[in-house]
């Protein structure tokens, strides 16, 4: 069975905004799977992988239809902390997020250099600076990765905006990315759980991008699938 790709749906007006190349229109698809609890209602499964085939069950539709856009701008000093749990809502070849956050970001706000305080997160118990923490390579990607898309140090991160405090988010949610260096994005050293105990503050004005849509909650309906 050949992969099913919707092309018509209709796209959310941030989505038709975004200024994609051809390229990243290509790489940016998303897959949703049949639910199991209704069948007749699409949930969302993963970013598209091009390696992979994919059953009847599923459909792959652009991700202009699903992105929400960018967030309100907030101030330097703003405080945020990590969305706990959200490793599936991550591509399988960990560089497909990025490839979004430069596609929303790029010409408007930094994208490629952590967003958060340099060497600094704040424990979320006594709002004291945790000693010895330390940005991955200053907060930069490492310099043979100067493309950010291929690099492995620097992540488009799920974050709670305003938060001091990690926590989860509910399904179907919208959920915010920031551009976190990877010790930002997942130090243990508070909790021995990744991104987990302290919150951060930026060190820049920015805008968050916006996902609608976390996980696995309802996206669209069978009925929004013209036969």
């Amino acid at each position: 069975m050949p992969n099913r790709f919707i092309n018509h749906l209709p796209l959310t007006e941030a989505g038709a905004g975004l200024e994609l190349t051809e390229e990243e229109k290509a790489v940016c698809q998303v897959v949703y799977q049949v639910s199991e609890e209704n069948p007749r209602i699409y949930q969302f499964h993963s970013l598209w992988d091009a390696r992979k085939q994919y059953s009847d069950e599923y459909v792959i539709l652009p991700f202009q239809s699903v992105y929400k856009g960018l967030s309100e701008k907030y101030a330097k000093g703003t405080v945020f902390a990590n969305v706990e749990g959200s490793s599936g809502d991550h591509s399988r070849d960990g560089r497909t997020w990025r490839q979004v956050m430069k596609a929303a970001l790029e010409g408007k706000y930094i994208w490629n250099t952590c967003c958060a305080e340099l060497n600094t997160v704040y424990r979320s118990d006594n709002h004291r600076i945790e000693a010895g923490f330390a940005c991955t390579n200053g907060g930069k990607e490492l310099p043979k990765y100067p493309d950010f898309e291929n690099g492995i140090w620097m992540q488009g991160a799920h974050v709670l905006m305003r938060s001091t405090a990690s926590g989860t988010v509910r399904k179907g949610d919208d959920v915010c990315l920031l551009p976190l260096c990877e010790n930002h994005n997942i130090y243990a050293g508070i909790t021995g759980h990744y991104g987990t105990g302290y919150y951060m503050k930026l060190n820049r004005p920015m805008k968050a991008v916006i996902l609608s849509g976390y996980l696995n909650e309802r996206f669209f309906s069978k009925e929004d699938e013209c036969s």
